[in-house]
């Protein structure tokens, strides 16, 4: 398992859909590991790469104490799945080249906006072609050969130990760069909010970690 922190030479091994229709992102290491050092080295041996799925689920129409968004919640709610995704392509490509419609197969229209988003059918149309259309745009760049990156998790939450992606404020605080960026040089730093919060600490707290009963619930009714 890859843990919460800053990791060097990963590699996007993986982009697919689980059978529930969720995005998942494989990283892998791609460092070769010294096998002399290895043996050498206290405790046990392990000649695995450590590789981790992060799972993207769809983002959600309702905050945190269940209500419902308005259309400006609904559309953060809609770049915070995007983003991402989008930050990751920019390492391999420009964002000239990197071509979403995530609106395709809907009746949205810059009228009926705020309407649209509330229905359930339109937001799953949304989620399944960011999904798509990211796994279309990353398939020349996925695999253990390709570009090496350097790349920055954080913690679920407080209670959450767990590694995720960042989903807000990207350009100004990233969370992948190529391993072409010195160390010395290089952008991926916790924020102020991540490190009073604990974000940056890959510790467990409070014993095993579950995903929530609404989170379970969601994704197993995506597309039910």
């Amino acid at each position: 398992m890859i843990s919460v922190g800053i990791h060097p030479d990963l590699v996007i091994a993986k982009t697919t859909k689980n059978d529930q229709g969720t995005l998942v992102v494989g990283v892998k290491e791609v460092a070769e590991v010294n096998p002399l050092d290895a043996l050498n080295a206290s405790g046990s041996v392990n000649f695995n790469k450590k590789e981790q799925d992060f799972l993207i689920y769809p983002p959600k129409q309702t905050n945190f104490d269940g209500a419902s968004l308005d259309t400006e919640g609904l559309m953060k709610a809609i770049a915070e799945v995007k983003d991402p995704l989008h930050t990751i392509l920019r390492q391999y490509t420009t964002d000239s080249n990197i071509k979403w419609d995530i609106f395709a197969g809907t009746d949205v229209t810059a009228a009926n906006l705020a309407e649209e988003l509330k229905k359930t059918s339109t937001w799953n149309k949304i989620y399944s072609n960011i999904v798509d259309q990211f796994i279309t745009m990353m398939k020349p760049y996925v695999g253990e050969t390709g570009k090496p990156m350097r790349m920055l998790f954080v913690r679920q939450s407080k209670a959450k130990h767990f590694p995720k992606l960042r989903t807000r404020f990207l350009d100004s605080n990233p969370f992948i760069e190529p391993m072409t960026v010195p160390a010395a040089a290089s952008k991926l730093k916790y924020t102020k909010y991540e490190l009073e919060n604990g974000l940056d600490k890959a510790d467990s707290v409070g014993g095993a970690q579950q995903v929530s009963k609404a989170d379970a619930q969601q994704a197993e009714a995506l597309f039910s």
